[in-house]
């Protein structure tokens, strides 16, 4: 409708507000980033918001499997592109033990796996669709954890299978809005006990990028 940086400071209106402190997949958060996201939920109702917990059903395994495969797949694809233009084959020498475990497995995935994976990717875009008829908004947690130590997270490990256990247990909330197209703004809004940064997500329907800018421009000023 404008320019982005035109919406701060703009009223948000008074919103309909989903509160969602447990993940899809049911993975345990750190008490401060759901005491975060809770502190965001009651600034949201002080300012004249409606918030209420509530989340889309969905099958979390099904969406799992899904959005591995077209990463996976994606992946694959560009490295064999890389391949064909330089000649250089995908190897531990040239890329992390991470990416190359991906590479391999996307190598054994078919295209009727590519399409069943984005075809539940699209079911479930239509099932958050329908959810979002009833909020302008979706509030969590941005990560289920505080900022890990540096390397925690790196693509080095040879062991995919706690790899992607780790992963999932920082990262469990960004999944969704990922595979089924909402825009989310990450929002700094606490610290942890340690006096790292926590921040919550707000996400709206496909398209309303221009509420979350509304929003966040509302909690800066309160905050």
């Amino acid at each position: 409708e404008r320019p982005f940086l035109d919406e701060v400071g703009r009223d948000p209106g008074r919103l309909r507000i989903a509160l969602a402190t447990i993940p899809l997949g049911g993975t345990p958060v750190d008490p401060d980033c759901v005491r975060a996201v809770r502190e965001a939920a009651a600034l949201c109702a002080s300012l004249g918001q409606h918030v209420e917990e509530a989340a889309p059903k969905l099958d979390a395994a099904a969406l799992s499997k899904a959005g591995a495969d077209i990463v996976c797949t994606s992946l694959t694809a560009e490295l064999m592109a890389r391949e064909a233009a330089t000649g250089q084959k995908p190897s531990a020498e040239l890329v992390e033990p991470v990416t190359l475990g991906m590479y391999e497995t996307g190598r054994q995935l078919t295209a009727t796996d590519y399409l069943r994976a984005d075809a539940v990717s699209q079911a479930a875009a239509i099932t958050v669709a329908e959810f979002m008829t009833g909020y302008d908004l979706m509030l969590s947690p941005v990560l289920g954890a505080p900022p890990p130590k540096l390397g925690v997270m790196s693509l080095s490990p040879t062991d995919m299978a706690a790899f992607i256990e780790l992963l999932g247990r920082y990262a469990p909330f960004s999944m969704l809005q990922n595979q089924t197209g909402q825009p989310s703004i990450s929002v700094p809004f606490a610290f942890s006990q340690g006096g790292l940064p926590i921040g919550v997500m707000f996400s709206a329907r496909y398209g309303e990028e221009g509420l979350l800018y509304r929003l966040a421009g509302q909690i800066e000023q309160e905050r």
